[in-house]
C-alpha cells in the first residue's frame, strides 16, 4: 500500500488510526528515501500505542526496532 501523507496533521491522524488497527506481535515495516518521513510516523504510531512516554529513534539504518507496550 502507498500513502502520500502531505501534513504532520495528516501524518498523525494516519499513524492514530493504523495503531488503533495493530496487534501484539503485528509488524510494521517502513520504506522511503531519507527525510520520507519515516521516523515521523513511527513516532505517532508508537505514541499511540504506548502508554507511557518512549524516545523513537529513526529506523533508517535498524534492521529491527522493538518498543515496549
Amino acid at each position: 500500500m502507498a500513502v502520500i501523507l502531505d501534513s504532520l496533521q495528516v501524518t498523525q491522524q494516519f499513524a492514530t488510526r493504523v495503531a488503533k488497527k495493530l496487534r501484539r506481535g503485528d509488524i510494521v515495516l517502513l520504506q522511503g528515501d531519507l527525510g520520507m518521513g519515516k521516523t515521523t510516523f513511527a513516532q505517532y504510531l508508537i505514541r499511540a500505542i504506548s502508554p507511557t512516554p518512549v524516545d523513537v529513534t529513526s529506523p533508517t539504518f535498524n534492521l529491527l526496532q522493538t518498543y515496549p507496550v
